[in-house]
């Protein structure tokens, strides 16, 4: 499994194309969750985003911004982007609920069940009101980036566990 976020994003998709894409490693690679930074579909050669949650050997990529919204330099980069919901793991705009949330990851360490929505949308994941108790400033923002991976915590975590077991029952 490769995480990444942000910066981190940039320097694992070079990893990614230097040491799996189309080689050897490619064989033992679980899932890439590769957050924060817009990546199209032919980023790689032969890793795909990943079509459903058990889906392996392929990535999945969000950034996350408030519904409705179109940051600066959206037809630059996000438009073509691979948005994956990281609660239902669908790249089709398929919605998901507060209730398949199964856990944000506040910055007091907190988890908070049904913390955000979601929904892929032309690059984007978008996510309406938060249902977290956090600083009201916090609840205006428009660009996500910095929760990219708390919104969802709990279900990335449940689905590399899933990810992992069905690479192990493939092999």
């Amino acid at each position: 499994i490769i995480a990444s976020h942000s910066q981190g994003t940039n320097h694992c998709e070079q990893l990614l194309k230097d040491y799996f894409d189309n080689k050897p490693l490619q064989n033992q690679l679980v899932a890439a969750y590769l957050a924060g930074m817009p990546l199209e579909r032919g980023t790689f050669k032969t890793i795909y985003p990943c079509r459903n949650a058990s889906e392996t050997g392929c990535f999945c990529s969000w950034n996350t911004y408030a519904s409705d919204y179109f940051p600066k330099g959206y037809h630059k980069e996000l438009y073509n982007a691979v948005a994956t919901n990281p609660i239902n793991w669908t790249t089709d705009g398929t919605p998901a609920d507060y209730s398949e949330n199964n856990g944000g990851l506040m910055p007091n360490f907190e988890l908070v069940p049904n913390a955000s929505n979601a929904k892929s949308v032309r690059g984007m994941l978008w996510i309406d009101k938060l249902n977290v108790n956090i600083p009201a400033p916090f609840l205006i923002k428009k660009n996500w980036h910095i929760a990219d991976y708390n919104l969802f915590w709990m279900n990335i975590r449940e689905n590399a566990v899933l990810r992992t077991e069905q690479y192990i029952d493939n092999q």
